[in-house]
């Protein structure tokens, strides 16, 4: 075996004792890792403090957010190899500068914005997100029972009338769990 390789091995196989003699077993170790990433992925650190470090995070999703979009106009548009005004001229020389330039552009249009708004626009595009989750196996799902019957005769009617009201009463009735769960959720129940 070559340096390269041996080196890390006998690395690895010092450190593992040492590292595992501070945990008293391997439960301990996924117990500390699964409280790490379930607190991490429901937003705990955000959510029970105060407004101020909710908004510190949606200042950082709306920075990356307007950081991606300007740097793919500019530099698809400003960048190097681009016809910014027609004549073949490019305002920027290299990527590098439209990073910069955008990161900067996005820095200045965040950082101002209110902690008030912000919380506004989270709110405004969860909802959007939740709405979306829910209409497409909705209209999926309604889409399939009024199709159901013609997909069939399209592909010779091999189904019995039965099985096709069969799978249309199992889709009314996904939608229908689909829409008590969602009542239920927010305030109600069918």
């Amino acid at each position: 075996m070559k340096t390269k390789t041996i080196i890390p091995i006998i690395t690895a196989f010092l450190v593992v004792p040492i590292v595992s003699a501070a945990v008293s077993g391997p439960e301990e170790i996924f117990g500390k890792l699964w409280m790490w990433v379930s607190k991490l992925f429901m937003f705990e650190w955000a959510l029970n403090h105060s407004n101020d470090t909710f908004g510190a995070f949606m200042r950082l999703v709306i920075w990356i957010t307007l950081f991606t979009v300007l740097y793919a106009i500019g530099s698809t548009f400003l960048g190097p190899g681009s016809a910014a005004g027609g004549g073949g001229s490019r305002l920027f020389r290299t990527r590098g500068q439209v990073g910069i330039v955008t990161g900067l552009l996005a820095g200045l249009c965040v950082i101002f914005i209110p902690v008030e708004l912000l919380v506004a626009i989270a709110e405004t595009y969860s909802t959007v997100g939740a709405f979306v989750m829910l209409i497409v196996p909705i209209g999926g799902l309604t889409f399939l029972i009024y199709e159901t019957r013609r997909l069939d005769v399209a592909h010779g009617g091999t189904w019995s009338g039965r099985a096709v009201a069969v799978l249309r009463l199992a889709m009314i009735f996904l939608v229908w769990i689909i829409l008590n769960v969602v009542t239920t959720a927010v305030g109600g129940g069918l």
